[in-house]
């Protein structure tokens, strides 16, 4: 008990400092009326406690308790005596910053409470918890799990997983209350020479983490510093939700291992395809036709990869705008962000794919695809076989993927002078503060294919899709050459 009031003590003084220093940023008046507001304060908490008036602590103590995973009932002789503790403690600390502003140097502690804690240090009572590190991890991603249902299903789950699992295998699942920063540089350092494309090998799931290192590690060539931002970055947040409950004490041993990403230097960017690459993409097109069918549509409408693998017969629309034009639209509904979640006008090169006889409304347009990965998405499917795909090509530059083809069509955009706000709608990017607030139905569908018109690949010989044959259930798809396009 002694040892969480002392805990409740230094977060009441840190909380004061805090607001202490806030009045003096502002100006030494505000510091003054700062000094004399937690005085007055002082002196009233003080009178409460002496008239044993405890209430007001009593829901903070509740969460204090709880944040430390100690439920304990309110009218409970164990609850009540900590009470007083936590009461005394908080005054103190306000006492403690008071003395502090006035310019006593180390104030000590005039509490007897907050005396005793300090003595004891490490005692009996100490709630530190030495749980294994599994453990841990199974609480703290219970906790996270419920704070994500009903959010959209990403991949963020699996990548903390795969830094816990690690981290438990480096640390022979010591408890994290042992763990200090030598080691967590030395895991920082082994990891950081892994082989990038390390986690692709499935077998690694069931390796030591000494079979790790000697089958991955100790390249020259090693993880991205956004990549080890991604690992260490988890650990610290594990630490410090571990730290509040109760598991460990002190400085988080994962800080300061962040490194700050700069573009060019040591952050990867996309690039687009330049025409010479697109002319050896198409030469000889992917054997599969599903997959060559949805690099076209990248190529037309900028859209994602899942957003095109996803698509199913409803979701291929049509509407006659004001000037009595039909046009055809994809509508994307299952986007990665609330902006995502847009209509892409059907560009004409894309007319093919109009003229086919649609399946059931629910049913996938590339339904070869298989669903696969976080989210049971097709679209996972999809980018292992273009991956192979361009891999096959020579392209093994990772600045060079499907996603590439959505910058082809950003940049044509920007070369053609399109306002960054309407081709936001378009691409399914956030829009501008006051457009997206005062005029939140965007620009008009007409507007927008005649901005979708604007792609087009000149003296690029792309194969053009048109029919689908029926054979025996399946379907096949027949190409010719229409190049060049537009």
């Amino acid at each position: 008990m002694p040892t969480l009031a002392y805990q409740a003590f230094q977060g009441a003084k840190k909380i004061s400092h805090s607001q202490r220093s806030a009045a003096y940023a502002e100006s030494e008046v505000s510091y003054e009326a700062q000094l004399e507001k937690e005085e007055r304060q002082h002196v009233s908490l003080v009178r409460a406690i002496a008239a044993d008036h405890l209430d007001r602590w009593i829901e903070p103590a509740k969460r204090f308790l709880n944040n430390r995973g100690f439920k304990l009932n309110p009218a409970s002789p164990i609850f009540l005596k900590f009470l007083r503790m936590y009461a005394e403690a908080t005054i103190e600390a306000i006492n403690h910053s008071n003395k502090v502003g006035r310019g006593v140097l180390s104030p000590v502690p005039s509490s007897e409470i907050i005396r005793t804690a300090q003595a004891l240090d490490q005692s009996e009572e100490s709630p530190i918890r030495t749980s294994p590190f599994s453990e841990l991890v199974h609480a703290y991603m219970q906790q996270w799990d419920a704070g994500k249902k009903n959010h959209k299903e990403t991949n963020t789950r699996q990548q903390k997983l795969a830094t816990f699992s690690l981290f438990q295998r480096f640390s022979s699942d010591l408890p994290i209350s042992k763990i200090n920063q030598e080691q967590a540089a030395a895991f920082y350092d082994a990891l950081r020479l892994f082989k990038p494309q390390w986690a692709r090998n499935l077998r690694h799931r069931n390796m030591s983490w000494t079979e790790l290192v000697n089958e991955f590690g100790n390249q020259a060539d090693g993880l991205s510093d956004s990549t080890m931002n991604r690992h260490m970055g988890a650990l610290k947040t594990l630490w410090d939700w571990a730290r509040r409950r109760g598991y460990c004490q002190g400085d988080n041993p994962f800080d300061d291992f962040r490194k700050r990403l700069k573009p060019g230097i040591n952050m990867l960017q996309y690039m687009p395809w330049e025409n010479d690459e697109l002319v050896k993409l198409f030469s000889p097109p992917p054997k599969r036709n599903d997959i060559c069918e949805i690099m076209i549509v990248a190529m037309f409408t900028g859209m994602r990869l899942n957003e095109i693998a996803s698509l199913t017969w409803n979701d291929v629309r049509s509407e006659t705008t004001d000037n009595g034009n039909l046009v055809h639209y994809f509508k994307v509904s299952d986007a990665k962000t609330a902006a995502g979640n847009r209509i892409v006008p059907v560009h004409s090169a894309l007319s093919w794919l109009l003229e086919r006889s649609s399946g059931p409304s629910d049913e996938r347009i590339w339904k070869g695809l298989n669903k696969e990965g976080v989210g049971n998405k097709p679209g996972a499917d999809a980018g292992n076989e273009f991956s192979t795909f361009k891999i096959g090509k020579g392209f093994k530059d990772r600045q060079k993927t499907f996603h590439s083809f959505r910058k082809n069509v950003t940049r044509i955009m920007e070369h053609a002078g399109v306002p960054e706000n309407e081709w936001a709608q378009i691409i399914g990017h956030e829009r501008g503060f006051t457009y997206a607030t005062y005029n939140p139905d965007g620009i008009s569908l007409h507007r927008k294919k005649e901005l979708i018109e604007l792609i087009e690949y000149p003296n690029l010989d792309i194969p053009h899709p048109h029919k689908v044959k029926q054979t025996q259930g399946s379907s096949t798809v027949n190409f010719t050459s229409k190049g060049p396009w537009r």
